[in-house]
């Protein structure tokens, strides 16, 4: 729509105004004349704010030093796609093998607070069933929690 609004029409010229790293002050030919590409990426372009998605496997949240860390870069993630390999009830072996459990992710997401919380990566050393179990664990936690969707299918 903006485009037609100008009288333009698309073509190579617009990698130039895509290009957030060319100078404001270059001069594009258009289709209709010359125009700076600071004008153009005004009249053409729309910002908005994206998402932010993480995603999280193989670690172990080995001291407070590193979950501040890492809540601080997970500020304002909308989507935290995380591992669970282990139950709460086989925290010792989490440790052993460097790997969170259903609790350590839950708090983890109480803090990031993102609007989702997706688990994978869950060891097979678990069923299905008890899979749901570590889910249920999660939720304890942090409610908003799933499996990803094709899971369910």
């Amino acid at each position: 729509d903006a485009l037609e609004d100008q009288g333009l029409k698309p073509g190579a010229w617009l990698q130039a105004v895509k290009d957030p790293t060319r100078p404001e002050t270059e001069i594009i030919e258009t289709p209709i004349g010359q125009k700076t590409l600071g004008d153009l990426q005004d009249q053409l372009l729309v910002t908005q704010p994206g998402d932010r998605i993480a995603y999280l496997t193989d670690f172990l949240l080995d001291s407070e030093e590193t979950e501040e860390r890492l809540v601080k870069m997970l500020d304002g993630c909308r989507t935290l796609v995380c591992e669970n390999n282990y139950a709460d009830a086989d925290r010792e072996l989490g440790r052993k093998n460097f790997h969170m459990t259903s609790s350590d992710v839950g708090r983890l997401a109480t803090r990031v607070q993102p609007e989702q919380l997706v688990l994978f990566h869950l060891s097979d050393r678990y069923t299905p069933a008890e899979w749901r179990k570590q889910l249920s664990e999660v939720q304890q936690h942090f409610p908003q929690t799933d499996f990803p969707k094709a899971w369910k299918e």
